[in-house]
């Protein structure tokens, strides 16, 4: 599952966003459990960085990784605004 998610964040950076999008619709068809968390902070995640890429918005990403942040979350929190910076 990582491995779709590494594929869409590496789609995103090289711009190409439509097949980033269509994995991306592919993962928001699956239910993960709770247990998952990280896979679904992630997904939800990336689908903050598509809409970033339709509107560009960053509050909400800025937002999540805020919260990240306070949750004690600060690799993913890091990894996350790593990954922003390097596609906005």
């Amino acid at each position: 599952m990582t491995t779709l998610f590494e594929a869409v964040i590496a789609l995103f950076k090289a711009n190409n966003f439509k097949y980033a999008q269509k994995i991306l619709d592919k993962l928001n068809t699956l239910t993960f459990k709770e247990r998952d968390m990280q896979l679904i902070i992630g997904r939800h995640f990336l689908n903050q960085l598509a809409e970033y890429h339709n509107q560009p918005n960053e509050q909400k990403l800025i937002k999540t990784i805020s919260f990240l942040k306070e949750i004690g979350a600060n690799h993913l929190a890091h990894y996350f605004l790593t990954i922003f910076n390097q596609i906005k």
